[in-house]
This record gives C-alpha cells, structure tokens and sequence, in this order.
C-alpha cells in the first residue's frame, strides 16, 4: 500500500508511514495493492541519495533519515549519489530494540516506530539481544582485604605486648618474691647468731657469776662510795650570797639534781640569769671530794626534760623550737640537736619535764637529802607587780597550765601594775609559769607567764 501522506510504498499492516511518520488512514488497506493512490500533485520518483548521518542510502526526498532518524538538510540533494559522504562519528550497525510505547521490535536507528508512530527516545534503548550495560564501575574487594588486615595486624600487635608486659611482670614478681626470701633468709641467719651470741654471753655471765661469788666469799666485802653531797649546799649558798651582795634580783635563778652522764653521780644544774634571753645551764660534780665545774650550755627560754636516763634541753619561743641532747664527755659539756622546727603553731614535748628548785627560796641541804618532785614548786611568797607590756595578760587555770587540760583562764585581763604575790612555780617546754594571788585583797589570778611579771 501506499503512505496517503507522501505518497510512498509502505506495508499493508503499517499504521504510520516510516518516511513521513503520517498515521496510515483505516481505509488505506481497502486499496488496491498494485495501484497507488492518486495524488494532487504527484511526486516524482527521486533519485537515491546517502544520509549525512549514518552513510545509508535513502531516496533524495526523505526528510528524515529511516535508518537513524536525522533531519536531511535541503542541499542533500547536490551529493554524489556514487560517493558515500566522510563520517565523523560514523554509526556502528544498529541492532533491534524493542519500541518503549507498543513493546513491539524495531531497528535501534528508528526514530518514530513504525508500528505505532511513536518517538523513539534516544536515550532509552531496550535491544532484545542483551539487557542495558551498567556502566558503574564496582568497587574493588582489595580495599577491604587490606583493611581486615590492618585490623588483624593492630589486634595481633597488642596480643603480643600485653603478653610481655605480663611476662615482665611476672618476672618482677619472682624476682621481688626471691629478694624477700633471701631478706627473710638473712633475717632468720641473724636471728640465729644472735640468739647463739646471747646463749654464749649468758653462759658467760654465769661463769663471771660464779667466779664473782667464789671470790666474795674468799675476800672481804668492799664499802661503796658514798658521795658528799653536802658539797652543792655550799655552792647553791654561795651563789645566793653572790646575789644578795650584787643586788641582783635572779628571777630564773633555779637548780636541779640528775646524773646527765650516768657515772653514778648526780650533777648540780644551776640555772642563773637577770632575765629569761640571758640564762645559762652550769653543770657541776663531784669528784675526790671536790666540786668540779663541767661547764655550761645555753638556757634562754629553755627547760630540762629527762626521757630515760637521758636529759634534754627544749627551747621553744615564739613558733620555733629547738630540742638538743645534753651530752657530758672528755670534751665538757653541750647539746647535740635532734630536732629544729620554725613557724610552728604547737610544740612538740619530749619526756618529763625536771622538777626545778629555786635558789632563793629552797634551802638546798633539804632539797639534796629529798628525792626530786612533780613539776610543781613551792615558794614563799615572792611579791612584785604585773608588766604587760602594752598588751593583755590573762591568768591561766592549773588544769590547762600543769596538767594539759582543756583552754580555760581565770582572768581573762590581767591590770598593768597590779601588785602580786607569787605562791607556786612551774616549769613548761621553755617557760616559767607562777601562781598569783592579789597582795593587797587576795584575789586569785591563776597562772601567769613570768614575762609579765616583775618581782621586786
């Protein structure tokens, strides 16, 4: 049959002609096959002609190419039908596809289907041979094989590490393990000599004993020593004629008995100064019937404490505090210091304080044949009147002063001048303290710092 449109050859069952792309009239099949529909103005056969796009023949009056679609220009006509024209992009042979509208197959360079004159989009090809390509490129599994083993080798790294450090530490612990052996080993040797030593020295001893008893009981028995100590009675007197004479009032003049080197003899401690900074110690003994001056070492806000058979010098004064060893050899006498300390708010306390004697008040020949005391010292009444030194002076409880109790005073304020009489002494990590009552009515005041008094 023929296209009604432009008049050319097409088949029987074609709805649009694939020259034009005209819908095929329904009555067109009713033609005869052999006679061609009478045109108004009948084309002429047109010669061939080859298609600028794809290189097919095609008759020279086609507007669109029939193998690839492409519009024909108008000067298509003045080519060489013998001679093929030079392609850029020549076209690869088509292959069939299927037309998006109909499902119907169709040459891949169609442009309107053939079967039902739909356009067929360039883009969207469906080629009955193979299924679109994807052209997306895969993902390459060397990636992740490199990333598991990265993974692999990290976790095996730290296996490892943990597995040495664990191993050192065990062999620390073996090592730390065999050193207290041994330690605990030597510790046991030791323990085992000196218990040996001390089985051989106290089979000594009663050898010694033995020996010791046979010949007290061959000789006769030898008197002890008696020592005079009558002897400190007449130096202690001595210096309070000293005193009495100069007209000096020693406030801090005190003394003490204890045998600071051990030798069986107790020394004379006689402690003297005008006032507290200036006080000194002066160690005296006797030997062969004489009193013997050992020397002396400093005293300024000082006291004596005897921890053992030791004896001790504490000085503590505002927040610094030094504690030395009192030490008597070929050499004299002095302090050997074990603790020094500054910006202290508390003093530290070493052993028992010595019980002190006044030189003015106490006659020596009894304190001698007495034993030494407690801390606190009788005096007969020693008068004078508080100094306060332009600041206020409380009075202290026994409690809190003697017997470390809790803070307490008696007189929180105590007036400056006010006349006083002294009944009590006692001596504390440096400083004198006196019990006081008022001369002129009785009043009590308790415990006051012999800083703030001055006794006539």
């Amino acid at each position: 049959m023929f296209c009604t449109n432009c008049g050319k050859e097409v088949d029987d069952n074609t709805i649009f002609c694939e020259h034009c792309g005209a819908r095929i009239a329904a009555e067109a099949p009713n033609q005869s096959a052999n006679v061609p529909p009478v045109l108004e103005n009948p084309t002429p056969e047109p010669p061939n002609m080859i298609c600028p796009n794809c290189g097919k023949a095609i008759d020279e009056s086609t507007v669109f190419c029939e193998h690839c679609g492409a519009r024909i220009a108008a000067e298509a006509p003045n080519q060489n039908v013998n001679v093929p024209p030079v392609l850029e992009n020549p076209t690869p042979e088509p292959t069939n596809m299927i037309c998006p509208n109909c499902g119907k197959a169709i040459d891949e360079s169609t442009v309107f289907c053939e079967n039902c004159g739909a356009k067929i989009a360039a883009e969207n090809p469906y080629p009955t041979a193979m299924p679109p390509k994807n052209d997306k490129p895969k993902k390459s599994p060397l990636l992740w094989v490199i990333v598991v083993l990265l993974v692999i080798l990290i976790a095996a790294v730290g296996i490892v590490g943990f597995l040495y450090f664990k191993n050192e530490n065990e062999k620390d612990d073996e090592r730390d393990s065999s050193s207290v052996s041994e330690v605990e080993a030597t510790e046991d040797e030791t323990e085992a000599e000196e218990t040996e030593a001390e089985t051989t020295e106290a089979e000594a001893q009663t050898t010694t004993a033995a020996t010791t008893v046979a010949a007290t009981t061959a000789e006769p028995t030898t008197e002890p020593v008696v020592i005079d100590y009558s002897l400190y009675d007449d130096l202690i007197d001595y210096a309070y004629e000293e005193m009495v004479e100069m007209g000096v009032t020693y406030t801090y003049s005190e003394f003490y008995l204890f045998d600071a080197d051990q030798d069986g003899v107790d020394e004379l401690i006689l402690k003297a100064g005008t006032y507290e900074a200036d006080t000194i110690y002066e160690f005296y003994t006797i030997e062969d019937g004489e009193i013997v001056d050992l020397g002396s070492i400093g005293g300024s806000h000082s006291s004596l404490a005897v921890d053992g058979d030791t004896l001790y010098t504490n000085k503590a004064y505002m927040g610094t505090q030094e504690i030395g060893m009192v030490v008597i050899d070929a050499y004299g006498v002095y302090t050997d210091v074990i603790y020094s300390g500054e910006g202290l708010t508390e003093y530290r306390e070493i052993g028992e304080t010595l019980s002190t004697y006044k030189v003015l008040n106490v006659a020596a020949e009894e304190v001698i044949e007495e034993d030494v005391g407690d801390g606190i010292m009788a005096i007969d009444g020693w008068r004078g009147q508080i100094n306060c030194h332009g600041t206020t002076v409380p009075g202290y409880t026994t409690d809190y002063i003697c017997y470390g109790g809790s803070y307490e005073t008696v007189r929180k304020s105590l007036g400056d001048t006010w006349h006083i009489t002294a009944m009590n002494v006692y001596t504390s990590n440096g400083t004198t303290w006196y019990e006081l009552w008022d001369t002129d009515d009785g009043d009590y005041y308790g415990w006051v710092d012999s800083y703030y008094i001055d006794f006539y």
